[in-house]
C-alpha cells in the first residue's frame, strides 16, 4: 500500500496549471506566507488542491492552523 504525500500531490496540481517548476521548499513557503509565484499560489489555494491536502501539508511542514489560515486569506486576497 503506497502511502500518501501531500507534497507530491500540490506539486503536481501546480505543474498542471504552470511552466514554471516549483519545489517543496516554495509550497512550504506558500502555506507560511500566502505568497510566491501567481500561478503556483493559485494552484494552491484556488481550489486545484483540496483543504485536506492543504491541511495535510500543514502538519507535514509543522505549520499552525493560524499561520496556514492567515496564508490562505492573504493569498486569496
Amino acid at each position: 500500500m503506497e502511502r500518501f504525500d501531500p507534497a507530491a500531490a500540490a506539486l503536481s496540481a501546480i505543474a498542471n496549471v504552470s511552466r514554471v517548476p516549483a519545489i517543496r521548499a516554495a509550497v512550504k513557503r506558500m502555506l507560511d506566507t500566502g505568497t510566491g509565484e501567481p500561478s503556483h499560489v493559485m494552484a494552491l489555494f484556488g481550489g486545484d488542491v483540496s483543504l485536506t491536502t492543504l491541511i495535510r501539508l500543514a502538519i507535514a511542514f509543522e505549520i499552525s492552523d493560524v499561520t496556514l489560515a492567515q496564508a490562505y486569506v492573504w493569498a486569496r486576497d
